[in-house]
């Protein structure tokens, strides 16, 4: 009993470090600091006898180089007397002949060290001398010596132990029991009695924390009585239910509100499983999710609000919102729950869904599209009829940006700034705007929109209603209307100037005829009588009439382009080249031609006179836009043309095409002049300078032929004129 009490207490628990440092301290005396010490003593002892035997072998010096071995007798007698730890000399000279025998003094003694010591002279030995000497006695003194300190160390120690001993029984041990019965108490929760432990030491300091601490207990238990209180009458009279339960669904606590909405006392629940508050299946399956929840830790249920089912306590089901939250006491969690009864809100909801299903009903069975969009232009309303233009359900639009989703990339810029200066009142809102929508399949649609502001609650704006309807085919069939009203008007046009040209060609031939001939027969009277003057009037009338002759020739050229020619498959590529060979005189050498001929096989079917006059017009054109200075560049290649219109007749010519182009660096052709040059007549070059027929009977020859004119140009940058001839198998079989 006595062993076991203070075996326990602080004071044997203190006296352990004290025993381990008395063990430490022998061990480092005994078997560190001692053979430090010996090593050490014995190199001393060492570099001692070597630095005594040094100076004996100077002092033998001379007497070995006279041979004085009586002196040498003497010396080493003397230096072995006087010193106790050498048992014997040896004296030997260079070829090793002993002038001084080690065995002759003390040769009883055993020595345990030699010691060779050469002997110099000059630089050159002439002797060795050993010493035999013996350390083992003055170790062992000075060993002993120190164990006597150590034993004397330890003794201290150990009295110093003792009377720490007996201190702590009267320092510590008294006032660590009263604070240790002490903290016992207020453990148990009784702060009544004071600690009085005084002293200015580390104890008294801790008594004095402790007797704070005590204080500042009481005053925090006071006051959480008081915040209790104040809690229970916040939570009695909150308009929400709390309810709190065990880790076993237990119930706790369960407060004023929640009884208004259970129908409960508290006394008929408290103590009860929260089981009877929830209806099937939950109820049965309530045990399982609190377990699950304990063993994994997963919260699928704790801290967000969850909608679900309560009981009441007549049995009737209704619906709640409830949050769920959790603490830990003690080791133990508790979870408490907010609960609210949300009954009149799941009516209101059910009427407003309805109330919107209704107004819903009434937009889908609207044939316009309707669609709302609030400030930020998203999405908040989209009836059948807009879902079936944008080719996306409401849910696919509802609260998406209608500018981001709906509208080409090209307004969108545009149209959002515009919203946005209108929803700021910056802007008055257009009653009918006409835009372009792209839809769920990338395609771009017209349509028509009626727009009225939305008014909020507070009198501001909250977004705008749109109606509205796809135009897009409407736009296309005027589009292709008004195309073909002006590819009609263009043939008239042009079939009527044929016609008129045609007329008026016959009838101004045969008054031609009269001119040239009657102009003819007067040169000859004016050569007759040999009137120079005349005869140059005439040449200038019959010049004139030859011109116009000429140009009758190509009216009526124009006018029967449709009967004559004798066309005939030919390779481009192959024919371009002598044609240009034609063109050269009348080219001048200042105009840099380049020809890009690509080798195809495909034949065109042409009258080669009707397209060496198309080819010279073209040319000719080019000189005179460039101003006789410039680049000419003639190409053949195979093309295939998508959604173009032909410049001349105005009509589609999509498809595969055998391509001849004339591109100039001349100074360009503007757009409201392109539509006119191929008209007869029709003329950008000054009087007497062009008929204006060449363009036409070149629109001629290859709509003759089944093919098109494209015409690119931009002003400063020259021109090219695009010939586009249809392959011969596809003409030929186009006519058969």
């Amino acid at each position: 009993m006595w062993l076991n009490k203070y075996t326990q207490g602080i004071r044997f628990k203190l006296m352990i470090p004290g025993a381990l440092a008395l063990l430490v301290v022998v061990v480092i005396i005994e078997w560190v600091f001692v053979p430090l010490h010996v090593n050490d003593r014995r190199a001393h002892l060492k570099q001692d006898q070597s630095e005594m035997l040094n100076v004996v072998a100077s002092t033998l010096l001379e007497d070995i180089l006279s041979g004085n071995l009586g002196h040498i007798y003497s010396v080493l007698d003397n230096a072995i007397t006087v010193n106790s730890t050498w048992k014997g000399v040896a004296l030997t000279d260079q070829s090793g002949i002993k002038l001084y025998p080690a065995h002759k003094l003390k040769e009883t003694v055993v020595a345990n060290k030699v010691l060779i010591h050469p002997i110099l002279f000059g630089g050159r030995p002439i002797g060795n001398i050993t010493l035999y000497y013996d350390d083992a006695q003055e170790l062992r003194e000075e060993k002993t010596e120190i164990q006597n300190i150590g034993i004397w160390v330890l003794a201290t120690i150990f009295i110093a132990l003792i009377v720490n001993y007996l201190w702590q029984d009267r320092v510590l041990r008294n006032p660590i029991h009263k604070l240790l019965n002490m903290a016992n108490m207020l453990s148990e929760g009784n702060f009544t009695r004071s600690i009085t432990v005084a002293g200015s030491d580390e104890i008294g300091q801790l008594g004095s924390a402790m007797e704070y601490l005590r204080a500042n207990l009481v005053t925090v238990t006071e006051h959480m009585h008081e915040h209790s209180e104040h809690t229970q009458a916040i939570l009695e009279n909150v308009g929400e239910g709390i309810i709190t339960i065990d880790e076993y669904g237990i119930i706790n606590s369960f407060n004023s509100a929640a009884c208004h909405i259970f129908g409960y006392e508290t006394s008929e629940v408290v103590g009860m499983n929260i089981n009877m508050l929830l209806p099937e299946p939950h109820r049965s399956r309530h045990d399982g999710y609190l377990a699950n929840y304990l063993r994994t830790g997963k919260k699928n249920a704790i801290g967000r609000w969850l909608e679900n089912f309560g009981v009441r306590s007549n049995g009737e089901q209704f619906p709640i919102k409830i949050l769920i939250s959790e603490i830990e006491r003690q080791g133990r969690k508790i979870f408490i729950g907010v609960v609210r009864d949300i009954t009149e809100r799941k009516a209101t909801e059910r009427a407003l869904y309805e109330a919107r299903d209704r107004a819903q009903n009434y937009l889908d069975v609207a044939s316009v599209m309707l669609f709302s969009l609030d400030k930020q232009g998203c999405v908040t309303m989209l009836n059948r009829a807009g879902c079936t233009i944008t080719g996306c359900t409401f849910t696919d639009l509802q609260g998406r940006n209608w500018f981001d989703t709906c509208v080409p990339a090209s307004d969108r810029h545009e149209l959002r700034n515009y919203y946005a200066e209108v929803m700021a009142g910056k802007e008055p809102l257009y009653k009918y705007l006409q835009v372009k929508l792209i839809n769920k399949k990338n395609e771009v649609r017209s349509l028509y929109l009626y727009g009225s502001l939305l008014q909020a609650g507070d009198g501001g704006i909250s977004g705008v209603i749109f109606s509205g309807e796809d135009i897009t085919e409407q736009r296309l069939i005027i589009s292709e209307r008004k195309q073909f009203q002006q590819q009609l008007v263009q043939a008239q046009k042009m079939e009527a100037i044929g016609q008129l040209t045609g007329g008026i060609a016959h009838d101004f031939n045969n008054m031609l005829a009269g001119v040239l001939g009657f102009a003819e027969l007067a040169e000859l009277i004016a050569h007759d009588i040999a009137n120079k003057d005349l005869q140059e009037y005439l040449g200038h009338i019959r010049q004139s009439g030859e011109r116009a002759r000429d140009l009758v020739a190509k009216m009526l050229a124009y006018s029967r382009q449709r009967e004559g020619g004798n066309p005939q498959p030919v390779l481009l590529s192959t024919v371009i080249p002598e044609l240009l060979k034609l063109l050269r005189p009348i080219l001048p050498s200042s105009i840099i031609v380049n020809t890009e001929l690509e080798q195809i096989s495909e034949a065109v079917v042409v009258d080669m006179v009707e397209l060496q006059q198309v080819v010279m017009n073209l040319c000719i054109n080019a000189r005179d836009a460039m101003d006789h200075e410039g680049k000419l560049k003639i190409a053949v290649r195979k093309t295939a043309v998508h959604d173009m219109v032909c410049t001349s007749c105005q009509l589609p010519c999509d498809g595969h095409y055998v391509e001849l182009s004339v591109s100039d660096t001349g100074t360009g052709i503007k757009q409201e002049t392109i539509d006119k040059i191929f008209e007869p007549f029709f003329t950008t070059k000054e009087v007497g300078k062009g008929s204006g027929m060449g363009l036409s009977m070149s629109h001629g020859i290859v709509h003759t032929r089944g093919g098109h004119i494209v015409v690119e140009s931009e002003l400063g940058k020259g021109t090219t004129f695009r010939l586009l001839f249809p392959v011969a198998e596809q003409q030929m079989a186009k006519a058969s």
